[in-house]
């Protein structure tokens, strides 16, 4: 949460124009790349959005003190680590902990948890942690441009392509995050950077509240976004529906770069309408390469 204000901050100090970050980010990025993406929703987009609704198997067995079975759990929804308890715990129980402080300093009096993100104060503030509203394809897009070092098909928006390249190189070692009582890895530009056990395949990235993803794969010039309004209590990086996605679509572009072709099949699949309509997915995968050519496929 802190992350995002200090962002902000620092970004209205260096602005020419002192804009505040979801603002800069609609003039400098959204708006010139046609990403339907938005920090801090405007009100006469309302209507546009899905609104969540929360799992609330993990909370209900967390509070009746049931952790065997969520520790224990053959499906990977609610099979949570001990650290993801421990988080849980605290912020359910402990008014004083960090992750209690952190995630419940910003609700507005009388809104219950569980609908804080459709809460329309909420969804107006500009907070770059968590008040990110847009579609699986603009998150893939965001992650292309990334992953690409600058450039969205013909478009680029950095003066130096360095910016990005330097953003995702492996930053320092860090301990047990403060916040996920565990430790994460992030590149410099503050992009979590991830490794899978199995394929050791690296990809690059973040998750939002409730199992909403983005990341790209350096290696294979991939690119997913995930979004869902049924909200999971998993943390970011360790949500099932996101990462198996996520695995298949990197299974296929590792078998396409083995056999020697440029773009993944699309056999089965439909092609997303232009990023310029107005086709929302309450849930949905969207996976790019770095070419500007876009499949989805609706949960």
């Amino acid at each position: 949460m802190s992350r995002g204000l200090y962002s902000s901050e620092l970004l209205r100090c260096v602005d020419p124009e002192h804009r505040r970050l979801g603002v800069f980010f609609r003039d400098e990025i959204a708006e010139p790349l046609g990403i339907d993406f938005w920090i801090g929703l405007p009100d006469e987009n309302a209507a546009r959005i899905s609104a969540t609704r929360p799992d609330p198997t993990v909370i209900m067995r967390l509070m009746s003190g049931d952790v065997g079975s969520l520790i224990g759990s053959g499906d990977p929804r609610y099979a949570l680590h001990n650290y993801e308890v421990a988080f849980l715990t605290q912020l359910l129980t402990a008014p004083d902990s960090i992750p209690s402080r952190a995630l419940n300093c910003l609700a507005p009096s009388g809104v219950a948890p569980q609908e804080l993100a459709n809460h329309p104060k909420l969804r107006g503030c500009e907070l770059a942690s968590s008040s990110g509203f847009g579609s699986a394809d603009a998150l893939a897009r965001l992650a292309v441009l990334v992953a690409s070092g600058n450039s969205l098909g013909s478009a680029r928006i950095f003066s130096s392509d360095r910016t990005l390249r330097d953003a995702i190189e492996p930053a320092g070692g860090y301990a047990a995050d403060g916040m996920m009582l565990t430790p994460v890895a992030f590149t410099q530009g503050g992009f979590g950077r991830f490794v899978h056990e199995t394929t050791q395949t690296t990809s690059i990235g973040w998750g939002g509240a409730g199992g909403q993803m983005v990341r790209f794969v350096p290696d294979l010039d991939l690119a997913i976004g995930y979004v869902t309004n049924t909200l999971g209590s998993r943390m970011a990086m360790n949500d099932p529906r996101g990462l198996m996605l996520l695995a298949a679509a990197t299974q296929c572009a590792s078998a396409r770069h083995c056999n020697g072709e440029l773009h993944p099949s699309r056999r089965g699949q439909r092609r997303s309408r232009d990023s310029n309509s107005d086709a929302e997915f309450a849930g949905g995968l969207c996976a790019q390469r770095r070419r500007p050519q876009t499949t989805a496929t609706p949960l």
